[in-house]
């Protein structure tokens, strides 16, 4: 693909395509078919007449079309997309035998002087965007670079969130909502214990308590760094005769019924049995 870089890039317009051939996989041994796949790719050339073709790895080849012109037409590129898709050939030759085979392509248009200009950068995106194009109906996707820059940033995010999980539980602290009864508003008669995360962008818990949610581990992590916070606080209080004051800790049905869970709080409560009776779970 270095043949794109030579091209005058103030007025060029890339149309740049990765296609993955066969949403299945349609060579149970690439290297006992490379025959086939050099005809696949032959016919695809002169079928598509892209400007520039290359294989990149043997399930997939990046395709791209070069024309001068100012900005980029989205619909226009979209509509190039499909136009690929329909030049494109139905069946390939496997072992003498002729086998459908079907595609799935993401796409994305730009300029020379776009800010994601440059091979890295475009395949990136590419491959972002074959994982929605794998999950199409028509297995077509073509590319969204707000939507890929939010996934990454949630991506960075929780990467961050589950680093702190591991190694830096104290990035976490708990807030506690006082929970009164209706004829005695002097003094609340329970705690909720409300996680927070420090962190330089300041996302508070409905940012990043949902982002956990497809991490069970990490989820069954961050409730025991509460579960354990929640434990040393009622043990100072007993250990210095304060009043202790129940606290209810959110939890999952997940986490809940996790041996860990029970384990870990086997090992806290051990010598201090009492504190259990302050330590309320409320399941969501």
């Amino acid at each position: 693909m270095q043949k794109l870089l030579k091209v005058e890039r103030k007025f060029t317009r890339y149309h740049i395509s990765l296609i993955k051939l066969g949403k299945q996989p349609v060579f149970d041994n690439v290297e006992e078919h490379l025959d086939s796949l050099s005809e696949l790719f032959n016919a695809i050339s002169k079928s598509c007449e892209p400007f520039a073709l290359a294989l990149y790895d043997s399930k997939y080849i990046l395709m791209a079309y070069v024309t001068q012109g100012s900005g980029t037409n989205a619909q226009e590129a979209a509509e190039k997309q499909f136009e690929i898709l329909a030049k494109l050939p139905v069946q390939v030759s496997i072992s003498n035998t002729q086998v459908p085979i079907d595609y799935a392509i993401s796409s994305l248009s730009l300029t020379g002087y776009s800010a994601i200009y440059g091979m890295d950068k475009v395949q990136r995106r590419l491959a972002y965007s074959m994982e929605h194009a794998l999950e199409s109906d028509d297995g077509v996707f073509f590319h969204n670079e707000q939507l890929y820059k939010a996934e990454m940033y949630k991506k960075h995010v929780l990467r961050k969130l589950t680093s702190s999980i591991s190694f830096n539980p104290d990035d976490f602290y708990l807030v506690f909502q006082p929970i009164y009864i209706p004829h005695d508003l002097d003094r609340p008669k329970r705690y909720e214990a409300l996680v927070r995360w420090k962190n330089h962008r300041n996302l508070g818990p409905k940012t990043f308590i949902p982002m956990l949610k497809s991490q069970p581990g990490f989820q069954e992590g961050m409730t025991e760094i509460v579960v354990s916070q929640v434990f040393s606080l009622l043990k100072v209080q007993l250990e210095t005769k304060k009043h202790l004051t129940p606290i209810h800790i959110n939890i999952t049905k997940q986490a809940l019924n996790t041996e860990h869970l029970f384990s870990h709080l086997k090992q806290l409560l051990k010598g201090v049995p009492s504190i259990a009776s302050f330590m309320i779970f409320e399941v969501e």
